[in-house]
């Protein structure tokens, strides 16, 4: 009677992990641009306004402007919050093994509540990092004139401050904590768990399939757990151009959460969910492809070299 016994991956540097994570990002976000568009008009306009109206107006405005925005987010954004999840799991894990709570750190063993902390950790650090880029994008969607990136520094330097490229930055945090753990994390338990039954069937799935079922599944719940706190972050980031003596409508993220659903109806916070669901599939798939392939090639051209 043979046994299985599981195999942790072949490791790559970590310039090349956190490389792949941006490049993968920029790459995806090309193709997501126009839904981000399409998503942060609807969350601006007034209500009762419809989504065509809505998407009519995205268009009439271009639907790739900002993108130089969009893409410097993920140079730093996605590269932070992708690129440091392995890091801070195999951290968590090595710290578990030091105080005698687990036997191993390879990351096969990690439990649900170790990539949740992990995904948290790795979604508010990379958050702040880029939360000015993060108000610029939403200026530059945002704005009924056309902005430039340089146009909207300096609208947020002369009424706000530096400071001002932090407006919002409790709901970008609360929301890239939620990024965290219901797309990272819950990606990474959904692909391990795809994974292991893959394995089992007699004509076991391309992996590259079984990749794209977990993203689709992985972004369903990311955007239907983010869009509360999603909602939030735009409406106060696009705050970031009113001078500093305007007082601001919205002053934390679970007041202008509580704003919104008292003055427009909770259910206005999913005026946009439409959208936003096509954004988080079309980014979470594209980039959790690139990512999963390219790591998958270097692996396994790190191994063929070893055992050469």
């Amino acid at each position: 009677m043979s046994t299985t016994t599981e195999v942790s991956p072949t490791p790559i540097p970590l310039w090349q992990t956190l490389g792949i994570s941006g490049g993968a990002g920029m790459f995806a976000w090309c193709f997501t641009h126009p839904f981000e568009m399409w998503k942060n008009t609807v969350m601006m306009a007034p209500p009762g306004t419809s989504q065509l109206s809505s998407l009519k107006a995205t268009a009439k405005k271009g639907f790739y402007t900002g993108l130089c925005s969009g893409l410097m987010r993920q140079v730093v954004y996605t590269t932070a919050r992708l690129g440091c999840y392995p890091i801070f799991r195999d951290g968590i894990l090595q710290g578990e093994v030091a105080m005698g709570l687990k036997k191993s750190a390879d990351p096969l063993h990690a439990s649900v509540l170790d990539r949740a902390v992990a995904g948290a950790s790795a979604g508010v650090f990379a958050s702040f990092l880029s939360s000015p880029v993060e108000v610029c994008l939403v200026l530059q969607t945002t704005s009924k004139e056309k902005l430039s990136v340089l146009q909207a520094l300096k609208c947020v330097l002369s009424n706000s401050g530096v400071t001002g490229f932090w407006s919002g930055f409790g709901a970008l945090a609360s929301r890239a904590a939620l990024v965290g753990v219901s797309q990272v994390a819950v990606h990474d338990q959904v692909l391990t768990m795809l994974r292991k039954q893959n394995v089992k069937r007699p004509s076991p799935l391309n992996d590259n399939i079984v990749v794209n079922v977990a993203s689709s599944i992985t972004a369903l719940i990311y955007s239907a757990v983010t869009m509360p706190v999603e909602v939030a972050r735009v409406r106060m980031s696009a705050e970031a151009k009113l001078g500093t003596g305007v007082e601001r409508k919205y002053h934390n993220v679970v007041q202008c959460i509580g704003r919104i659903a008292k003055e427009e109806g909770v259910l206005a916070m999913y005026d946009a969910f439409f959208p936003y669901f096509c954004r988080c599939t079309m980014h979470t798939i594209l980039c959790f492809f690139t990512i999963e392939y390219v790591t998958r090639t270097l692996r396994e051209k790190k191994a063929a070299a070893k055992s050469a």
